[in-house]
């Protein structure tokens, strides 16, 4: 924001240095041009002195001053009017620019800290629900409400297991074709890490 305000400012002051040089040319150029007037109102006197008419003297002094104060105020007016509508138009166009600039970074800093602070609210989430299934999972009296013993035949095999009734997926690295969940296998002694507590005692207890 500050580095685009400062080239701004750079080319407003860039601007105004322009323009007060064309505004001293043409400031010249207006003398140059009164000084010329000034000569043809000398010469011209100096006919109407040599000739007696005192008449048209006073008459070609009057139009030659006039001509020459209307030829300079028309040129100082435009250039001023110039120089003060250029340096308000860039000194407006750099303070929007600056407040644009302002506005978005501010809005991509707001939309960074939402970010952030929604990042963290999922982790603390996800810290609190494993902390809470830890627990769950540590509590002895989970089998007798989540964990119940099936016993079946498979492929001339028996199978003592548990069916876990947690919400959440188990992978069961054991290679016994029994599809059951949560399961204990006693020929592999294998099991799902959510039934550990019970298998274990499951075990010692068979």
């Amino acid at each position: 924001m500050a580095l685009a305000l400062a080239s701004a400012l750079a080319l407003a002051l860039a601007l105004a240095l322009a323009l007060a040089l064309a505004l001293a040319l043409a400031l010249a150029l207006a003398l140059a041009l009164a000084l010329a007037l000034a000569l043809a109102l000398a010469l011209a006197l100096a006919l109407a002195l040599v000739s007696g008419t005192a008449l048209v003297s006073a008459l070609v002094s009057a139009l030659v001053s006039a001509l020459v104060s209307a030829l300079v105020s028309a040129l100082v007016s435009a250039l001023v009017s110039a120089l003060v509508s250029a340096l308000v138009s860039a000194l407006v166009s750099a303070l929007v620019s600056a407040l644009v600039s302002a506005l978005v970074s501010a809005l991509v800093s707001v939309s960074v800290l939402v970010l952030a602070l929604a990042l963290v609210s999922a982790l603390v989430s996800a810290l609190v629900s494993g902390t809470v299934l830890v627990g769950i999972l540590a509590d002895g009296s989970y089998r007798n409400h989540h964990c119940h013993v099936h016993d079946h035949d498979h492929e001339n095999l028996r199978h003592d297991h548990y069916r876990c009734r947690f919400r959440f997926r188990c992978r069961c690295r054991c290679r016994c074709r029994c599809r059951c969940r949560c399961r204990f296998h006693r020929n592999c002694r294998r099991y799902y890490r959510c039934c550990l507590p019970f298998a274990e005692s499951f075990a010692s207890t068979a």
